[in-house]
């Protein structure tokens, strides 16, 4: 509150000090009076100590420790699963009957039969009986013709003896069994 008031008398003093008075030389002189009037002041009350700086923080509160973890039991093991049962057997198919001996080809007589005996010779044709004398020829006007030669006995072909062959492999086969 005083400084206010001493600044605004401040304010008054100087407003009427700077007015200036002009004198017959040319010359302005200001003259400045000034004048300070000093009021007592109330004493002030004393100063209130400064606040003490506030405690140090203490450390916040530790949190709570975990609380321990149950102990982790075993999972569970699955009851063992029954073994799968073995597929059924298939009945069992009947024995099967022996092949059949293979039948000798026809082509190879039989390792154990004698080999076939050569065909016996065809007999010869028989020569034309001879008819009765012929008569008497006259005297040839040439040489007589030699006779004429008999005739050749026929040659087996291979057809004739191969079936005569398998006959008789039929033959021995027939008396072995």
């Amino acid at each position: 509150m005083a400084s206010q008031e001493m600044q605004a008398a401040l304010g008054s003093v100087m407003e009427a000090a700077l007015s200036p008075t002009v004198v017959p030389g040319g010359l302005v002189e200001c003259m400045v009076t000034v004048t300070v009037t000093a009021t007592a002041s109330p004493a002030l009350p004393p100063r209130p100590p400064p606040p003490l700086p506030p405690p140090p923080m203490s450390p916040p509160p530790s949190p709570p420790p975990f609380p321990p973890l149950p102990p982790m039991s075993p999972p569970p093991v699955p009851p063992p699963s029954p073994p799968p049962s073995p597929p059924p057997l298939p009945p069992p198919s009947p024995p099967e009957s022996p092949p059949p001996p293979p039948s000798l080809p026809a082509t190879q007589p039989s390792p154990l039969s004698p080999p076939p005996s050569p065909p016996p010779s065809p007999p010869l044709p028989p020569s034309p009986p001879l008819s009765q004398s012929p008569p008497p020829l006259p005297p040839p006007l040439s040489p007589p013709l030699p006779p004429s030669p008999s005739p050749p006995t026929p040659l087996l072909t291979a057809a004739d003896t191969f079936l005569q062959a398998m006959l008789a492999c039929d033959s021995s086969l027939a008396s072995v069994q």
